[in-house]
């Protein structure tokens, strides 16, 4: 209702200005300056000046008192504030991204000579906007102790981000929905989808190093509207900058296997040499003028990793081939069960150590330019050249991934009499090889009875992303305007060719060979996939007195349909992807309705409370990955991947081990089965709906205190329907000439209500904490991402999916702390033994993440067994590392003639969860100072503790060992050196 009540105003706000992909990377400074009788001042001369590199930022006061300073670069600033008549006002700030600061400003009467120094650093709470904005400060970043130096750990101190994979999730909203910038451009490291790591997070190092990073700014809850491009926030990294001073550092950090404590599930650990290095180093090219900062990361990591997984035992290998000798190159490639089984298991435990391997190689280069007062210019590039080799239980076909990456952004501030502007250009590219060897053996994967080969895959996927935002903001009166224009250019391109698969649902289908599920990947030549996003917003913070602050904004965005190069995007139009094919100019219909009105206000109490809320609505484009780059296929009449049924096999003769190029005759061509993705005509964007209410509160210098309640809801979240599927009873299809296909729309949708709790202590005096707690509930029809989805296991009965979604954590807690001691004692050698220690530290707790249970033997994908009561979590679970209660569950039988589940399972999704896991990791560490140089050396303990949170649960009912942990946390160490000046 309100989006198509603001639909009209679209071209308005096109012809103000727009910003696509805009994200704040500065900070603006609000004041207000008054006399002792709170009477206003006019006319007083401000000037904000950067204590590294000498940078001046000037400003005078309007007639209600107010003075604006925009686009200021993070860093240590001094505020001089200097009216004839009166005292000069002196104040230290610390800015930070995105930071909106807000101060009033009293002068003394007296003489400009006299100086009132204010010794208070920038507030800590947010008195101008109803934003939730969170930093994850340099000292953090450098002293905290954090695994692989990987620094997307460290957002989970945010009360509202929980990590996911390759993303966040942010208040209850999609991980692809989160967008990721580096200094203010597009930072993603998919070309797909938007990503914190790379494409499966093969990575060590993403987007760029930590030791790069001056800080992360969370931009969360009712943003301005000069956030766009996502629908639940924004990660931002700023990079260091060089300054006036020569400095830098050198670190290594390293871990080996003597280190670590005895996993349960080997006998002594195993084999590790983890190595990371490297340095950095900032400096004037032109003092004042000029600076330079670069980095260079290097890691080379090789170990042995626990693989554990079911395999067929002897006696079952013995029968089977006695009934189909066919099998042999399939049984051969797997070892023999490690754990003790039953004489009539199919299936027992095999597990073992195999090498995985990693190394990455990172830079990052930037460059500042003062070119006068009033223009200054920085551009930064980060490259990286990341390498993987994963293991798995069939030592034969282990996943090699390779990969480039590479962003750059430049951007310019120019400053005018009335209004200011900022420019901002990135380009971001990933190239990605990944190859499985099965695909080199050329062997077919088969699925049976809980057991199969894995993927044998080569994929190669290219891309790049382009973006450009124009910001102007300018003020008037008690008006703080800002408007702006962009562009966000997407790209992408595969190559992809993969084994085919056969999947049994019963042992005596697998003896006559009647596989109930085929899957047959013709291949894909290169292509290129191309959308852009183009959108605009008008902001207005309006100061209505000295305590209250409204901000209106309203901003409008529309993505591109998607076009392939050479037009080769095949998608079939209605009814649900069973009619013609769509023009390929017409992927789906474009979605014009993106306009996202946002309404916020700030009520400061008094000088150190505030009480902030507001609504918005948030925009994401539609992701390639998950829908798009899933039409794309060579011609119409060769199709990339077919899948076949038991009715299929039993009709084409598709039987183990026939190729791909052996049934490319059987399932090719106009007249033959049609099997690729389809997406519905209506596809409109997905959007949320978001709304808080927070209450913040100073307590002293350097603490804080916020309470807060956050809601969401997700809209047009993509869901995966499949289609065609034979008849649960008679394995018939109900479209013939068509074989099982997926088909996209945007029919799903997410609840989320959490409440937040945060304590903060900004480092000072040798000290720093936070701590937050949330309480939240994440409901969804099924996963509620906006990628790939798990289908419903009954088609077109999306109610029956309703439940936690994939990353609802009821109760979090996480908590860090940064502690110097003080030298004491008199004599130099007491405070040279005493002084220097330090000790820092993160802990977790968290509630379990729910999990689906499944039966994987039936053709229908997800389909979930019946509950039948009783206590669904065993008592013992710890002692015997049985975690679910078999008994708890039935399966619903399967049909002889289609291998499918006669009726859907009564279980509902994400009925159950994995156990709660508590974590403490701790960093002593001892600091030796000699000047401006330090040297630290420390010992990071990860689960210092040894507390064993277990995983791996396995969910799959027809699995032998269902309901099992086969996986455990425990405690490593790092030791490492860093030397900085």
């Amino acid at each position: 209702m309100i989006r198509g009540i603001f639909a009209t105003a679209a071209a308005a706000v096109l012809a103000y200005g727009a910003g696509a992909d805009a994200q704040v990377t500065t900070a603006t400074v609000y004041g207000r300056v008054t006399d002792a009788t709170d009477a206003v001042l006019p006319g007083a001369n401000v000037t904000l000046t950067n204590e590294t590199t000498a940078a001046v930022w000037s400003a005078v006061t309007n007639e209600q008192g107010e003075l604006t300073i925009n686009f200021v670069p993070v860093g240590r600033y001094t505020l001089r504030v200097a009216l004839e008549g009166f005292a000069e006002h002196l104040q230290h700030l610390e800015l930070s991204a995105g930071q909106t600061v807000r101060s009033s400003i009293s002068l003394a009467v007296g003489e400009l000579t006299d100086a009132a120094s204010v010794t208070a650093a920038t507030p800590l709470i947010n008195r101008a906007n109803a934003q939730h904005q969170d930093v994850v400060a340099s000292e953090q970043l450098v002293e905290l102790p954090v695994g692989s130096r990987d620094w997307s750990e460290l957002l989970e101190l945010d009360s509202s981000i929980v990590l996911e994979g390759e993303g966040a999730v942010m208040n209850g909203l999609p991980p692809a929905g989160l967008s990721l910038t580096i200094d203010g451009t597009n930072g993603s490291s998919d070309a797909e989808s938007p990503s914190i790591a790379a494409y499966q997070g093969f990575n060590t190092i993403s987007g760029v190093s930590t030791e790069a990073i001056a800080e992360i700014s969370v931009s969360s809850g009712i943003a301005s509207a000069e956030f766009g491009g996502t629908m639940a926030g924004n990660v931002n990294i700023i990079t260091r900058s060089g300054s006036n001073t020569f400095h830098g550092s050198l670190f290594e950090n390293h871990q080996r296997d003597e280190l670590d404590a005895a996993n349960p599930f080997v006998d002594q650990a195993p084999d590790k040499r983890f190595n990371q290095f490297g340095g950095s180093i900032g400096r004037p090219a032109i003092r004042n003028r000029v600076f330079f900062f670069g980095t260079y990361e290097g890691v080379r990591s090789d170990k042995m990793t626990l693989e554990r997984e079911n395999v067929p035992t002897p006696d079952w290998r013995a029968d089977a081939l006695a009934a189909n000798p066919i099998y042999e190159s399939f049984f051969a490639l797997f070892p023999d069960p490690t754990e003790p089984h039953t004489e009539d298991a199919l299936t027992a435990p095999f597990q073992a150590l195999r090498p995985d391997s990693r190394d990455d190689d990172h830079v990052t280069a930037r460059v500042d330019v003062s070119l006068s007062s009033a223009n200054r210019f920085n551009a930064r590039y980060s490259g990286g050249r990341p390498e993987r080799v994963n293991p798995r239980v069939i030592e034969a076909n282990p996943r090699t991934h390779s990969g480039q990456q590479d962003s750059g952004t430049m951007a310019f501030t120019h400053a005018a009499t009335g209004w200011v502007a900022e420019t901002r250009a990135g380009l971001n590219r990933s190239n990605i090889d990944r190859v499985d060897e099965l695909y080199t053996l050329g062997h077919p994967n088969v699925q049976v009875s809980g057991v199969g080969l894995g993927d044998g895959e080569l994929f190669l996927k290219r891309g790049w992303l382009f973006s450009f935002d124009q910001v102007i903001a300018m003020t008037r009166g008690r008006h703080s305007l800002k408007a702006g224009l962009g562009l966000v250019h997407q790209r992408s391109g595969r190559e992809n060719f993969q084994i085919p698969g056969y999947e049994y649902s019963s042992l005596d289908d697998f003896s006559a060979n009647i596989p109930n599920g085929g899957e047959f990947t013709f291949g894909l030549d290169d292509f290129r996939l191309t959308t852009s996003q183009l959108g605009g917003f008008v902001q207005d913070d309006i100061r209505l007195g000295s305590s209250l602050v409204m901000n209106v904004g309203v901003r409008y965005d529309y993505c591109t349909v998607p076009e392939e190069r050479d037009g080769r995007l095949f998608n079939r139009d209605a009814p649900f992807g069973t009619g013609p094919l769509r023009s390929p100019d017409s992927l789906y219909e474009g979605d014009f309705n993106n306009v996202s009105p946002r309404l916020g206000i700030a009520w400061s109490i008094d000088d150190q409370s505030v009480l902030r809320g507001g609504v918005g609505i948030f925009v994401s484009p539609h992701p390639l990955f998950g829908g798009p780059v899933d039409v794309v296929l060579n011609s119409a009449d060769e199709q990339f991947r077919v899948n076949t049924s038991r009715q299929d096999s039993l009709d084409l003769g598709i039987r183990f081990p026939l190729t791909n190029a052996d049934v490319e005759d059987l399932l090719q061509g106009p007249a033959e089965l049609w099997g690729t993705r389809s997406i519905s005509p209506s596809f409109p964007n997905p959007y949320s709906t978001q709304w808080s209410a927070i209450f913040e509160r100073q307590l002293g210098a350097h603490d804080s205190l916020e309470v807060g309640y956050t809601g969401s809801r997700g809209d047009n979240l993509n869901t995966l329907w499949e289609m065609n599927r034979p008849d649960r009873l008679t394995g018939i299809r109900p479209h013939a000439g068509f074989a099982q296909f997926d088909w996209y729309d945007a029919s799903n949708s997410s609840e989320y209500n959490g409440l937040q709790l945060s304590l903060r202590r900004r480092f000072a005096d040798r000290f720093g904490f936070g701590a937050s707690y949330t309480l939240s509930k994440s409901m969804s029809h099924g996963g509620g991402d906006l990628l790939l989805e798990t289908p419903p296991q009954e088609t077109f009965d999306l109610e029956a999916e309703w439940g936690p979604s994939d990353w609802d954590v009821r109760h979090r807690l996480v908590a860090n702390v940064i502690y110097e001691l003080p030298p004491m004692g008199e004599s130099r050698l007491m405070r040279g033994l005493v002084g220097g220690w330090q000790v820092s530290g993160i802990f977790t707790a968290r509630s379990g993440q729910p999990v689906s249970i499944v039966d994987d033997e039936s053709a229908y994908e997800s389909s979930r067994p019946d509950s039948v009561g009783g206590d669904m979590v065993l008592s013992d679970w710890r002692d015997t590392l049985q975690y679910l209660n078999p008994a708890a569950f039935e399966r619903v039988p399967l049909s002889e003639e289609s291998g499918a589940s006669i009726r859907p399972g009564a279980l509902g999704w994400n009925a159950a969860r994995e156990p709660a896991a508590y974590n403490l990791d701790l960093g002593p560490a001892r600091n030796f100072h000699v000047g401006r140089y330090r040297l630290q050396v420390r010992a990071d303990m990860f689960n210092a503790l040894n507390t064993r949170n277990y995983g791996g649960l396995v969910s799959e009912i027809d699995a032998d060992d269902f309901g099992s942990l086969n996986s455990v946390s425990t405690r490593t160490m790092q030791v490492g050196a860093r030397f900085s000046f």
